[in-house]
């Protein structure tokens, strides 16, 4: 692929001369010179708004449009935290004091600790063959097979571990007992013991049961009873014995549930790629959303501030961060045109890539890629395979890098039993026609797809849905987003240039400048009813519109290639609630102890060196 130079936004020759001198202080500061990039590569996008210019003056001297106030309801800033710096905080400090040059990328790593509501289900009906004493569920007229159902389940933006625990009794004279889950709105399928397998009978029985490979989806679980007990015409009926009792079901998940620590102990990350620094900085924070603090360590050696260079662990402007489903953290090591990955706790792992534009065969390995600035990282679910030994387990899932100097989306191969990752094809070359684009930077995933090979059918009660998964890419310089299917199947394109506001609802009109980061939420809806507990699959899209200073949110509902546009809020300024060239957003899942319905909103506000949290509710017809 013939390499096109990356447009320069909005520089003018007065920008140009302000920044002389403060680029220098800012990104070589104490580091001594910097190398140059290699002949042709992409500058970073960090230099694309005045510093010394402040209110209408800057907005006008960059060419930017400020956008006017628009107070989106329901929306609460409820706090921001950074100063200009590059100090490192002390474990458990206020994130409040956080220091941060240009911060540019960011991602959420949610955790749930959930006891769900399970309700009594008969085949298709809910009637008396069940009773409900309490916790315990008692099979009393008719013999065949008999549900109890949990509700649906988000675990979006919950990466490994995730587990299932629960307490049974399960009576001698019952055939079997079993669990079973639906993915993504497929049909169910055995999951514990294993197919045609019995949980162990018996009273005061415990069982855990691993659900990590179906972090970033939606599941739901029901518990089967297999009886031949008759009774006659007896609606209740004491002299049967065949009972399951199901009690104390917890899901638990996400980085840290693996250290036992209890549900009010369970902390959401936030991960900042702190560009200026040269480093990443992860935070910790409640879902209450009451506090924010420092986790303890950066991804840089030796937690030095502005860790700058080429080798293992170093950074060279790190423009984006993601947490895949294996809690692996990936970051886009811009500078220095390649992927570097940490496990949860910073510590090195692999880099892959160097500066370039080779076109790699499929499958081979990833450490031959080649990249020119890569802005942007994101990662899907993983890939199910299903045995009838096994049930469904996961295989692999996809790496997104925006590799926005080649003016392409690459997609790589993370396999659940570790190895090189491996090149899996790409798309897009330099145009503003439907998948192409013009310096793509960020990139952001819905994950939930039905799982098509599974081979399962029609999930009960609910309706089949055949969810399709989406790759959302800001395409920077088209001032636009386009979607595709995780294959890069080219969907749909919002967006052109300018800053005009639709009206509510509408699914054209919408304007961008400059877009640097899209940041999708997927939340649950339904209405309690005969289909208890199907809720529907919703998309929340949010916009990093860097050039109009403000944050765009658009609504997917289900597989609808359209987005309604529902609000905008944000302008420019240094007040809760204004920007200064936001480039970063991402969407966590919220609440630890529940199924998944709402979403905050985290942004890194770059020119006012600081992140921000916006807490939303969604209402409307929602689930318990």
């Amino acid at each position: 692929m013939s390499q096109i130079m990356r447009h320069n936004r909005w520089m003018l020759v007065l920008v140009a001369v302000l920044f002389a001198g403060f680029l220098s202080a800012v990104l070589i500061g104490p580091l001594g010179t910097l190398q140059p990039a290699p002949v042709g590569a992409q500058t970073s996008r960090m230099s694309s708004s005045p510093e010394n210019v402040t209110g209408d003056d800057a907005v006008n001297a960059a060419g930017l449009n400020a956008a006017p106030t628009f107070n989106c309801e329901n929306t609460n800033f409820d706090f921001k935290g950074g100063v200009y710096g590059d100090t490192i905080l002390n474990p458990g400090d206020d994130g409040a004091n956080a220091a941060f040059r240009l911060p540019e990328g960011i991602d959420t790593s949610s955790v749930i600790d959930f006891q769900p509501m399970i309700t009594l289900m008969d085949g298709w009906q809910f009637f008396g063959s069940w009773q409900l004493l309490g916790t315990q569920a008692r099979h009393a007229d008719i013999a065949g097979m008999w549900y109890l159902i949990s509700p649906r389940i988000n675990l979006f933006d919950v990466s490994q571990p995730i587990t299932l625990t629960f307490e049974y009794d399960l009576d001698q004279d019952a055939i079997r007992g079993w669990v079973e889950i639906s993915i993504n709105g497929s049909g169910w399928v055995d999951l514990y013991p294993g197919p045609g397998q019995s949980l162990e009978k018996g009273s005061g029985k415990k069982a855990e049961v691993s659900l990590s490979d179906y972090a970033f989806s939606i599941i739901q679980l029901r518990w089967g009873l297999e009886t031949t007990c008759q009774c006659g015409d007896s609606k209740v009926c004491g002299d049967c014995t065949n009972h399951f009792v199901v009690k104390n079901v917890e899901i638990k998940g996400g980085i840290g549930a693996e250290d036992g620590m209890g549900m009010e102990e369970l902390e959401h990350r936030l991960y900042i790629a702190d560009t200026g620094n040269h480093r990443v900085q992860i935070f910790e924070y409640e879902s209450d959303g009451s506090t924010l603090t420092f986790k303890g360590f950066t991804l840089t050696p030796d937690d030095k501030p502005g860790s700058y260079g080429d080798g293992d662990g170093e950074f060279h402007l790190p423009e984006d961060v993601v947490v895949g489903p294996d809690a692996v953290v990936y970051v886009a090591d811009t500078g220095n045109h390649r992927i570097e990955y940490f496990d949860a706790d910073g510590n090195f792992l692999g880099q892959f890539g160097s500066y370039g534009d080779v076109i790699l065969s499929q499958g081979d390995p990833a450490e031959d890629a080649e990249f020119n600035s890569p802005s942007g990282v994101a990662a899907s679910a993983w890939h199910l395979i299903s045995s009838f030994e096994n049930g469904p387990d996961a295989d692999y899932f996809f790496l997104y890098v925006a590799d926005t100097g080649n003016h392409r989306v690459q997609r790589f191969k993370i396999e659940k039993n570790g190895g090189t990752p491996k090149y899996d094809g790409e798309w897009g070359y330099y145009g503003d026609a439907d998948g192409e684009f013009n310096s793509p930077e960020g990139i952001d995933i819905d994950p939930i797809e039905t799982p098509e090979d599974l081979g399962l059918g029609a999930p009960i009660p609910c309706e089949l849905e055949n969810w399709e998964a989406r790759v959302y890419v800001a395409d920077t310089n088209n001032h636009r987003v386009q979607s595709f299917s995780l294959q890069g199947d080219f969907k749909a394109k919002i967006g052109s240039y300018g800053d005009a506001i639709p009206s509510q609802g509408a699914t054209t009109g919408v304007e961008f400048n400059s877009p640097q980061d899209v940041g999708v939420g997927i939340r649950l809806e339904g209405m309690l009813g005969f289909v208890q507990g199907c809720a529907s699959r919703l998309v929340d899209l949010h916009v990093a519109d860097t050039g109009n200073h403000r944050i765009m949110y658009l609504l997917r509902q289900e597989d609808a290639d359209d987005h309604e546009f529902q609000n905008q809020f944000g302008r420019y300024g240094d007040e809760d609630g204004q920007f200064n060239s936001l480039a970063g957003i991402a969407a966590d899942r919220l609440h630890p102890d529940d199924v998944g319905l709402e979403s905050d909103i985290f942004t890194t506000d770059t020119w006012n060196h600081r992140y921000q949290r916006s807490s939303r509710q969604v209402g409307g017809g929602m689930l318990p």
